[in-house]
This record gives structure tokens, C-alpha cells and sequence, in this order.
């Protein structure tokens, strides 16, 4: 129930809307012979008032506002949160488009993750000092993409071109994230802007190199040992679910699939992993060189500078030349099970799994990338100039 009310020129087109409506709560309960699934959400209230700038573009205020939900299994809570706000907010000064939009819960319970309970969150996003101009063109051009025979080709192309422009030398984008629970408090405030002194960027790639960007985090060392043990545990999950070991692809040939060649990269480098040979941050870099599908000479530059153990580095770049030099089948393949699972129960596996990530979380600490403030693990990011920085130091591409 509620309201909605719209303000018309002399011509009939909409300049001014504006609604205040009520969503009844909603109630509903699945019973089978093995359990008891219930859902229940309260009320839901929206609010707006939007205008039609001449531009052309809607600006104005929103918000959503959701007083409480639960999802219960045998009557046993599993989810529930006592309010949830979400909210937003656009205008345009000059030729200049702001946006700030906000995410707030209270109280939240997820009975099975590794964090229980969240006593707050909230997630704030703003843009500052867009183009509105180019903005127009921007969302014309997708909506023009809707017709188009190909419309994920259209989509990608008006990312590319279009959407770069709608960046000002005034141009900003602002993060806030607040999370507090019953482990301690994540706090990270982060800004990216694009320096006046260089060019503005034709394309998204260029608008990727050009940005300065700063994120400062802090975050309470049992929170963080926390998502540690999570992360852990679904490596060793996923690592057990592979099924019974089979002998690894030592060679790579035009019918090896191309999962087969990934899954034999990420199962190295999991094995050197697990015996305290490569960091997590490493690991992470390396497989993203290979969504990239960074070239052999791409990838062998951007190892080294991880600065590994020479028999690791060398064992890492000949298995990602072998997998990218290999012929591509004519034909799809069937795929074949290419795992080779460590002889490990799973108790064992997480136990050496998260032993070998705290390790590295202290070299870390002792490398200057990580600073210990009494219970909270504190870093700043930088990006400038193409270049990565923690606490003031390169971080490895």
C-alpha cells in the first residue's frame, strides 16, 4: 500500500516523482518429512523523491528500509538480521554527477559461518565529479545495446569507449566499510581519484593505470585468524571433493581440456602451498596471470619478481609454459580427471593448510607489509603510477 505521485510539464513528460509505499510482511513455511524450512520478513517501507535534471538525467533520494528477517531450519535460527537500511542519494552541481549510496544492517546473525554474529555493517559508495554529459551517453548507449543481434559484444565495446569518459580530472570515488562483530572490528576507507596532471583515459585500461588509489585497513587479529580457518577449510573441502587420487598430466597434448590445464597449475601450486613454499598473495597472482592468459615471457617476468626459491620459480614457469604453448584441441574433449590428492585426511590437510597461511601472515609482519597494532593487523595500500604498495612497499605485480 502507499503512494506514488508524478509532476508533468505542459507536454505530459515526467519532471518529478516521488512514492511512499508499504510491502505487507511476508510469511512462509515449507515442511517435508525430514525438515521444517521458514521464512519470515517484516514490513518493507520505500521512500523516494526523484526530478528529472535537464541533462537528462533522474536525481534525487531513496531509501529501502527492511525492519527485520529470519530464516529458520527445525525452528532453529540460521539467518536473521533486526534492520536493514539501504539508501541513496544523486544530484548534479554544473555539469558534474554525484552519487552516494549506503548499506546498513543490524544486528545479523548467519548461525553457520565463520563470523556468527555482526552486531553492524555498513557499506558506503561514492562517486563525486562524474561527467553527467558523457553519463547520458553512457546509459543511452546500453540501452540502445538491448536490440542489437549481439548484445554482450555491444555491452563490452560501450564499457570500452564510453564509459572512460565520464571521468573528470575532479573525478573521485570514495569506499567505507564498517563491520563490527563478536571477533573484533574490520574497518577499511579507501579513495581513488585520477591525478589532474594526466591525460584523461580513452579507455578502461587507461582509467586501470592512470588512478591514484589509497585503501586503509584495520582489522582484529581473531577476525582475521577467522577467515583464515575459512578460507582453509573450503581449500580443503574443495581439495578433498576431487575425488580419489589419479595420476597427474605430466604431458600436455591438444586433448588435455582446458580445466584439466588449469586444475594442473592449481594443484602445484596448492601442494607448494601446503609445505610453506609460496604465500597466499603469490598464489593468487600467479593464477590470475593465468585468467589473464598472460604470454610465457608476460608470465616468467612477472614471477620473478615474486622473488620465490629457485627450484619453485623454475617448476611454476616450465608447467605454465607447457600449459600455454600446448596445442588447442580441434574439437572439445572429454574431460578427464587430472587431480593428484595429497594422501592427507581432511583434519590434516586444514591443520598443515592454516599452519602454512599464518606463517606466511607473520612473514608478512615481519617483511613490513602487515603491521601488528596491539590486537589489530593494520595495512595501507597505495597504487600510484602503475605500482602497488603495502605500508610503503612494492608489492610483487
Amino acid at each position: 500500500e502507499g503512494t506514488v505521485s508524478f509532476k508533468t510539464n505542459t507536454d505530459d513528460t515526467v519532471t518529478q516523482a516521488s512514492s511512499k509505499l508499504v510491502f505487507g510482511s511476508l510469511n512462509i513455511a515449507i515442511q517435508d518429512a525430514e525438515e521444517k524450512l521458514e521464512l519470515a520478513l517484516m514490513p518493507i517501507t520505500q521512500n523516494g523523491d526523484w526530478r528529472y535534471a535537464p541533462v537528462g538525467l533522474w536525481i534525487g533520494d531513496a531509501e529501502i528500509t527492511l525492519p527485520g528477517a529470519t530464516f529458520k531450519i527445525n525452528n532453529a535460527l540460521h539467518y536473521g538480521m533486526e534492520k536493514l537500511l539501504v539508501t541513496g542519494n544523486s544530484n548534479i552541481t554544473g555539469n558534474m554527477y554525484n552519487l552516494v549510496s549506503t548499506l546498513t544492517i543490524n544486528n545479523l546473525t548467519l548461525t553457520d559461518y565463520v563470523v556468527p554474529r555482526i552486531s553492524f555493517f555498513q557499506y558506503k559508495l561514492a562517486f563525486n565529479n562524474l561527467n553527467a554529459m558523457e553519463l547520458v551517453h553512457f546509459t543511452t548507449a546500453m540501452q540502445a545495446t538491448q536490440n542489437k543481434p549481439h548484445p554482450q559484444d555491444e555491452i563490452m565495446a560501450v564499457y570500452q569507449t564510453i564509459l572512460p569518459r565520464v571521468i573528470t580530472p575532479s573525478s573521485t570515488v570514495n569506499i567505507d566499510i564498517n563491520m563490527n562483530t563478536s571477533l573484533g572490528a574490520l574497518i577499511a576507507k579507501g579513495n581513488a581519484l585520477w591525478p589532474a596532471n594526466t591525460a584523461l583515459p580513452n579507455t578502461m585500461e587507461d582509467a586501470a593505470k592512470n588512478v591514484n588509489g589509497k585503501m586503509d585497513v584495520r582489522i582484529a587479529i581473531p577476525l582475521a585468524n577467522a577467515f583464515i580457518d575459512q578460507a582453509v577449510n573450503s581449500m580443503a573441502d574443495h581439495a578433498i571433493q576431487q575425488g580419489p587420487a589419479v595420476p597427474a598430466v605430466t604431458t600436455i597434448t591438444p586433448e588435455t581440456p582446458v580445466d584439466a590445464k588449469k586444475d594442473a597449475l592449481k594443484n602445484k601450486l596448492m601442494l607448494f602451498m601446503q609445505n610453506g613454499q609460496l604465500p597466499l598473495p603469490a598464489a593468487i597472482q600467479i593464477m590470475s596471470l593465468y585468467d589473464a592468459h598472460a604470454s610465457p615471457d608476460v608470465f616468467t617476468a612477472n614471477v620473478k619478481q615474486l622473488r620465490l626459491a629457485p627450484a619453485i620459480e623454475a617448476d611454476i614457469i616450465q608447467l605454465y609454459t607447457q600449459l600455454a604453448t600446448a596445442p588447442q584441441p580441434a574439437t572439445p574433449a572429454p574431460a578427464v580427471p587430472t587431480t593428484v590428492q595429497p594422501q592427507l585426511s581432511q583434519s590434516q590437510l586444514q591443520k598443515d593448510l592454516s599452519g602454512s597461511l599464518k606463517d606466511q601472515v607473520n612473514q608478512l609482519i615481519q617483511q613490513g607489509y602487515l603491521i601488528q597494532e596491539g590486537n589489530d593487523y593494520v595495512a595501507i595500500l597505495t597504487y600510484e603510477k602503475n605500482v602497488l604498495k603495502s605500508n610503503g612497499k612494492d608489492l610483487a605485480p
